[in-house]
């Protein structure tokens, strides 16, 4: 049900995303022509440049702070909510930590993989950034890095106390 909710929450956001940054980068021909007009000046065209550029930045921005928010946000409270059934099982010597955080690592994987690749197949293309595979498989490669990152830190943080409050 979790992992559901996750990708859920990866596809809501996505399309919030996708409908707040649609068509802000380049068009199919992989420039920004159609932000401008010929009769321009040279430093209004460098305006437009300029802000159409910042937008994406933007739209980028709001993409890797999603990421990381929202996989640091899932995993912050996961061991308190394990605790008490841990200490009983590890009391009973049915097993020790370092099996245990690494089944939950093993465990949490795919959803940190697939919640960024569901994310990125929504964003990317409305977002109007470069449409070449290896962009494309770069920005994914980096928001999944990112969430395992965010999720690495909620661990951590995670062990560190040993109540929600």
């Amino acid at each position: 049900m979790q992992t559901k909710a996750k990708i859920g929450q990866q596809i809501f956001f996505g399309i919030l995303i996708a409908i707040i940054f649609n068509g802000l980068g380049m068009n199919n021909e992989g420039n920004m022509d159609d932000k401008i007009d010929p009769n321009d000046t040279p430093n209004v065209r460098q305006q437009k440049i300029f802000y159409a550029t910042m937008q994406v930045y933007g739209g980028v921005f709001f993409a890797l702070t999603n990421t990381f928010m929202g996989n640091l946000f899932n995993t912050v409270l996961i061991f308190q909510q394990e605790r008490p059934v841990f200490l009983r099982e590890q009391s009973n010597k049915m097993y020790r930590v370092a099996p245990y955080f690494f089944s939950k690592v093993i465990v949490d994987t795919p959803v940190l993989i697939l919640g960024p690749l569901v994310f990125t197949l929504i964003i990317y293309f409305s977002m109007g950034l470069q449409k070449t595979a290896d962009q494309f498989f770069s920005f994914f490669f980096t928001l999944s890095l990112l969430a395992n990152a965010a999720a690495s830190i909620g661990y951590f943080v995670s062990s560190i106390f040993e109540n929600e409050q």
